[in-house]
Parts: structure tokens; C-alpha cells; sequence
């Protein structure tokens, strides 16, 4: 059947989108970060998939609580390490339960479920699945297997994080299909660019 990872900041003012919060503040962060997020969480539900919902630190808060009621998620904590840490626990989580999984965050205003049921469909043939976006990293990657090399020693959050993971992938042989490229909400410009998006989207 598959399972959808969604890894997520606690909704907590100063802990989320602190790029973003150079430009709109702490509370006006939070709001982009519960807003991208709650789209993010009603686009996994929409796919009929098994969803957890890994949260980082302050994983009791009341809002992370309604998200799983609303959406039917399993709440997870991620464990203490980098991005690459974290992502490979919520990996490995799935394949001792043998199942495929596929992890993506909360901040890809043009996800849809279609595109996930696709990325999930390309497990079928392929080792792993990877979503680019736009600023050289990627939205989601998705496994039947563990590949801790893919996660490790990874200069997270910067722009060749997606051709190093290609890269990595090749080297071990593995059977890669990426899907369509898509954007990130990371700064002030992205946030405007998602607000017209929304508007021209309805």
C-alpha cells in the first residue's frame, strides 16, 4: 500500500520558517508555516495512504494534536540529528514494517495528490524516487529499501543536494526516477510567489 512521511517543525512562534521571519516576523511565520503545512497535510490525506506526521521538538502541542485527529495521521518524533538523521529514521521505520515509503515536508505549495500517487506508483519498477525543486534540493524521496548512504555526511539546505543525491544514487547502482521539478517556500519572494499562486488558484 505505501506510506506517506511527512516531516514537519512543531508550530511554534521562532521555531519555524526563520528565514521567512527576517521579512514577516516570528508571528507571521507561523502563520505561512500552518498555513503551507495544513495544504501539505489535506493533499497526503486525499491520497488514501497510511500518513505519519514527524514532528521535532514540542510534538504535544495542542495544534500538532488537531492535525492528527483532523487528518488521521500517526504522530512520530523525529529523533536527534540532521535533516538526513531524521528522514532515514522515518525510512527505516518502514521498511522493518515492509512497506514503501515516501517522505516529503510541508513547504511545496504545488504538491498534489496526483503527483504523490505517482511518485508512489514509480516504486514499482524503480529503487527510489526523487521530486526535485527548484533551488537544488528536493521535495520528497521515496524508498522500499534503506540507503543510508543517500542520507549521511549530506551539506543539507543547499543547492546540490539533489545532483549529490543523484550522484549517490548512481554510484550504488540504483534504479532512480525523479519526478517533475517543483518550488519551495523559503523567503519573502517565495511566500509572494505562493500568495499569487493561491489567488490564481482559487
Amino acid at each position: 500500500m505505501g506510506r506517506i512521511c511527512v516531516m514537519a517543525k512543531a508550530p511554534v512562534a521562532g521555531q519555524v520558517k526563520t528565514r521567512l521571519a527576517r521579512s514577516l516576523g516570528d508571528e507571521g511565520a507561523l502563520v505561512a508555516h500552518i498555513e503551507l503545512a495544513e495544504r501539505t497535510l489535506g493533499c497526503v490525506e486525499r491520497t488514501g495512504f497510511d500518513v505519519e506526521l514527524w514532528i521535532g521538538e514540542a510534538c504535544d502541542t495542542p495544534l500538532v494534536a488537531t492535525w492528527c485527529e483532523r487528518y488521521d495521521l500517526v504522530l512520530m518524533k523525529q529523533p536527534v540529528g540532521d535533516l538526513g538523521v531524521r528522514m532515514l529514521a522515518a525510512l527505516d521505520k518502514a521498511v522493518v514494517e515492509k512497506t514503501s515509503a515516501l517522505i516529503i515536508g510541508t513547504d511545496i505549495p504545488t504538491l498534489t495528490p496526483v503527483y504523490l500517487l505517482q511518485a508512489m506508483s514509480a516504486l514499482d519498477d524503480a529503487d527510489l524516487v526523487l521530486g526535485p525543486v527548484e533551488d537544488g534540493g528536493y521535495c520528497l524521496i521515496g524508498a522500499k529499501r534503506s540507503y543510508p548512504q543517500l542520507f549521511n555526511d549530506m551539506l543539507w539546505s543547499t543547492s546540490g543536494v539533489y545532483a549529490e543525491t543523484v550522484r549517490r544514487a548512481q554510484e550504488a547502482k540504483l534504479r532512480l526516477h525523479a519526478m517533475p521539478e517543483l518550488w519551495d517556500v523559503d523567503r519573502l519572494s517565495d511566500w509572494e510567489r505562493y500568495l499569487d499562486y493561491r489567488k490564481r488558484a482559487g
